[in-house]
């Protein structure tokens, strides 16, 4: 019988291992704890209309989601939007002002960030390529550009405060900007969940790979360095000889499942809001850098704001968000021509991440994707360099599967079966 890839997970990283797994000509079988796959992706429901946790961005130089949007004939659902620079709102003049996000950009005095200078431009030259990690706000050095520039960009990148984000790990992001033609936005003309998510799974299903839910992973049984059983609650599933695991789970279920393994364990939260609102009929994509760094997304029938490292305010009552936050985003809604009243506050789902991206600072080394279990193989954002993004996922899951493929070490069946009744 042909060995079976197992993958524990079904999140944008299992998703992604399972079909470059079947892709290959895997036998491929996906466990899922919640009745949904798709993760921190996954559809949510409000007020009639679907969206996602947040307001999911990639980039043009996202090269394996590109990729993978391709394979999955989803590619036209992605549209790039802001050409002309990302729309950053000043709540003090109510206007409008574009920034490129490319440095090439930069050239163009319109698309400038306001405040730079040559000496500004230097520092931050440096940290990109500076090899020693500090914390990014020390790597300001006082530099009042750099303080302001910087602190809400690793917010947005790392998803970590400034004070204990990673200067090194906020450099490899920065890089990737650096790339002609890599920073342009795309966002999904109906949702990440309907433009990503369900396109994946419906391939899969071409595939005829099975999707189990509700399998939540209790336990792993091995014996000689190998996984031998996968135990969901009460059941157990046997592995036969030659089978393979990929675990794409969050960081801290591989802490649960493995104690000795050295994960990442601390981790910054995120908070958005949808509001039932009409918009315009492309998306449109805007930040506000205060009071606190949030950025919109406005769809035809929903606003969706998204506020990074949100630490200071997840405990905040979700009313008094909600209401908060729409005075924040409704005069830039008015002065992109979309009349609301900031005092009358639509119906809004607020979503709390509390664990929503590993905490990317400098203490926190990244675990491999190797195990010390023979035929297990670890996936999932958080093994990558920045573990904010659906790049980082896609990327880790297509890995996962390449090493399960080519994996030749498998314990011969009798060794399987003798060490059961010792267990």
């Amino acid at each position: 019988m042909k060995p079976v890839i197992h993958i524990v997970g079904g999140g944008i990283a299992g998703l992604s291992a399972a079909l470059a797994a079947c892709e290959r000509g895997a036998n491929v079988v996906i466990y899922e704890a919640s009745p949904y796959v798709g993760g921190r992706c996954r559809p949510l429901i409000s007020d009639d209309f679907p969206h996602g946790q947040g307001a999911h961005l990639i980039l043009s130089g996202d090269t394996h989601v590109l990729a993978l949007l391709e394979r999955i004939g989803a590619r036209q659902r992605w549209i790039e939007i802001e050409r002309d620079g990302l729309p950053i709102y000043d709540s003090g003049s109510s206007l409008f002002r574009r920034v490129g996000l490319s440095p090439w950009s930069w050239f163009n005095k319109r698309l400038r960030p306001e405040g730079l200078t040559t000496a500004a431009l230097l520092q931050l030259l440096h940290l990109i390529v500076h090899r020693k990690d500090r914390p990014v706000l020390e790597f300001a050095n006082g530099n009042p550009f750099l303080q302001t520039f910087i602190g809400p960009v690793s917010e947005v990148l790392l998803n970590t405060p400034p004070q204990r984000a990673s200067s090194r790990k906020l450099a490899h992001v920065l890089q990737r900007f650096l790339r002609p033609g890599a920073a342009h936005l795309l966002v999904a003309n109906e949702g990440i969940a309907a433009d990503l998510v369900m396109p994946i799974f419906s391939r899969l299903r071409q595939f005829k790979a099975p999707l189990r839910t509700a399998m939540r992973l209790t336990a792993i049984e091995e014996y000689d360095r190998q996984a031998i059983a996968l135990i969901f609650g009460r059941k157990r599933l046997l592995l036969e000889s030659g089978d393979q695991v990929i675990l794409a789970l969050p960081s801290r279920e591989i802490g649960r499942l493995f104690p000795g393994l050295n994960v990442p364990l601390t981790f910054e939260p995120i908070l958005n809001a949808h509001f039932t609102h009409p918009g315009p009929e492309t998306p449109r994509f805007f930040t506000i850098p205060s009071p606190t760094m949030h950025w919109v997304v406005a769809r035809k029938t929903h606003v969706s704001v998204t506020v990074p490292a949100a630490e200071a305010i997840i405990d905040d009552n979700a009313d008094d968000l909600g209401r908060r936050l729409w005075r924040n985003v409704a005069p830039a809604l008015c002065t992109l021509g979309y009349p609301v009243d900031p005092e009358h506050k639509p119906a809004v789902q607020v979503v709390k991440e509390r664990r929503a991206t590993i905490r990317q600072d400098r203490a926190k080394p990244l675990a491999t994707q190797t195990m010390p279990l023979a035929n297990v193989t670890l996936a999932g954002d958080w093994l990558e360099q920045n573990s904010t993004t659906i790049e980082s996922a896609v990327r880790s899951g297509e890995t996962a599967a390449l090493l399960s493929i080519r994996s030749t070490t498998a314990l011969d069946p009798a060794t399987f079966m003798g060490a059961i009744p010792h267990l």
